[in-house]
């Protein structure tokens, strides 16, 4: 390998590697502070580089914080449509909620912080709406399942606590085991209330 080349192999490795550590500052960041509170000095610092040089690699905080969540964004949903669209309607709702826990349990110990940020971290942001998309978007399934009238108001408020619910799961879970065994309780909790609506 000549010279120039072996130089700038070197200059693409450092590049990466200090790519990769201001995506870590920048997770850790936000995680901890949330959008709004977290700053580029911060992020900066705790990648231990200079302020001026993280803005050679990212524009603003809002173009850092999208780099980090939209792929974790468009896998939750990639996720979530490959349920609704293999929902068997012969299974019962509560066969299907179960299957919805079970999607939300492989995300949270998989990508815990990901999925807090985006879910409770994201105010200020484009995605500050995204949980709220997805509450209606899942009441919106459930109404379907439920031949009576109701008040949707209601299966909302229900819908949102539950993810809420799997916020706090998210949080306060430190094993992969304490997270199953906590959506579980949630689950049945929401499930008792669901059922209410149901025939």
């Amino acid at each position: 390998m000549h010279n120039k080349e072996q130089l700038f192999f070197i200059v693409q490795k450092l590049k990466s590697e200090i790519e990769s550590a201001i995506l870590i500052a920048a997770q850790n960041q936000f995680f901890a502070e949330g959008f709004n509170n977290a700053t580029m000095r911060s992020i900066a610092d705790a990648a231990g580089i200079h302020v001026s040089n993280l803005y050679l690699y990212f524009k603003n905080k809002e173009a850092l914080f999208n780099r980090i969540v939209t792929p974790f964004q468009l896998k939750f949903d990639k996720n979530l449509k490959a349920f609704f669209d293999h929902n068997d309607d012969k299974k019962s709702i509560h066969e299907n909620i179960k299957t919805l826990v079970k999607i939300f349990t492989v995300v949270i110990r998989e990508e815990r912080k990901l999925f807090i940020i985006l879910f409770d971290k994201s105010e200020g942001t484009k995605f500050k709406t995204y949980k709220e998309n997805q509450v209606r978007f899942l009441a919106d399934h459930i109404k379907n399942e439920i031949n009576q009238p109701f008040n949707p108001e209601i299966l909302l408020i229900i819908i949102n606590n539950l993810f809420n619910c799997f916020i706090h799961v998210a949080k306060i879970s430190k094993t992969n085991e304490s997270i199953e065994q906590n959506l579980t309780l949630v689950l049945q909790y929401h499930v008792s209330g669901i059922s209410g609506f149901i025939n």
